[in-house]
């Protein structure tokens, strides 16, 4: 199993080398981000605390996310978003910037969120 795994995986590195996945390359890079945070935090132990499909809230300036049920206050729950400005992997908060201001209440203009409140909208 092990000589399978290792073909595999060479055969990933020359196809990303080659420039066969270049249109996958943000998707790929995003996964090895949320895998190093995941080892860095938790020692390879399982997943990171958070959103999973996020990888502990890895998200990228310019990227659609909408409130999940984590979301206080509630009332911006399925709210959508674009991501105005991240820090660093282990920073809890992002700030976003609501689609729709009239429904913002006091949270208009760019607001601080906590990344695990947040899902990517594909």
């Amino acid at each position: 199993m092990e000589d399978i795994q290792t073909t595999i995986h060479e055969d990933i590195i020359e196809m990303i080398q080659a420039g066969n996945l270049d249109e996958h390359l943000d998707h790929i890079g995003g996964i090895i981000d949320a895998r190093r945070l995941t080892i860095a935090f938790h020692d390879g132990d399982g997943p990171p605390p958070g959103n999973p499909k996020l990888g502990h809230g890895l998200l990228r300036q310019g990227q659609n996310v909408r409130f999940n049920s984590r979301v206080r206050p509630k009332y911006l729950k399925g709210q959508t978003a674009k991501v105005m400005k991240t820090s660093t992997e282990t920073t809890k908060t992002v700030q976003v910037r609501l689609d729709d201001q009239e429904r913002a209440g006091r949270f208009t203009g760019i607001i601080r969120s906590y990344k695990n409140s947040l899902d990517v909208v594909e």
